[in-house]
This record gives structure tokens, C-alpha cells and sequence, in this order.
């Protein structure tokens, strides 16, 4: 599910991007496996940082498999933070290439 890097993400209104988050949020939450790839976690990106929590922490029975790509190590770190540590089994990898070479295994 790809949702659109912008600057205003009013939930709550109806819409094409309101679809598209209920959307992720959805996905994340049935998610087995989730890669996050670029995502930085700006301070101010608030609805991100929700959407992450709820969408990876949200009554987890089982171990959710997450992979942050970024060559940010404060990036990794913010994503990682906002994690349900007793559900996420976390993986770093500071670039797209170091991320791939691990899918073929």
C-alpha cells in the first residue's frame, strides 16, 4: 500500500487520502511482514508516527517481521522507538541494496 508523502493528512476528512489511510492501517494491522523504506519520522509528521503504532501495535497475537531501510541511523532509531517491542522483531539496513541481498535468503 503506497500512501502519498503530504504535508496535510487530515484524517478524519472524507476523501481519497482519508480511503487511502483507513486503507494502510488496515494492512499494517493483518501485516506479517513490513518493510519501511526512506521514512524518516519528522517530529512534526504526527499522523506517520500513528499510523505506524497503531498499524504495527494494534492487538498482536503473533510476531510482526519489521525491516527499516534508511542510511539515517536517528532515523532507524525514531522508527524503532515507536515500535511494540514485545510484537516487533526488528531489522536495520542502511541502504536499498544491504535490504535486497537479504530478501533472496
Amino acid at each position: 500500500m503506497i500512501v502519498p508523502p503530504i504535508t496535510v493528512k487530515r484524517l478524519e476528512e472524507r476523501g481519497r487520502i482519508a480511503f487511502l489511510w483507513n486503507l494502510a492501517l488496515r494492512e499494517l494491522r493483518r501485516a506479517g511482514n513490513i518493510a519501511l523504506i526512506g521514512a524518516s519520522l519528522a517530529p512534526t509528521d504526527f499522523e506517520l508516527r500513528w499510523l505506524i503504532r497503531e498499524g504495527v501495535g494494534f492487538e498482536r497475537k503473533c510476531t510482526v517481521h519489521v525491516q527499516i531501510v534508511n542510511p539515517d541511523q536517528s532515523h532507524r532509531k525514531a522508527i524503532s522507538s515507536i515500535l511494540a517491542s514485545d510484537v516487533c522483531d526488528v531489522a536495520e539496513y542502511t541502504d536499498l541494496e544491504e535490504y535486497l541481498a537479504t530478501r533472496g535468503k
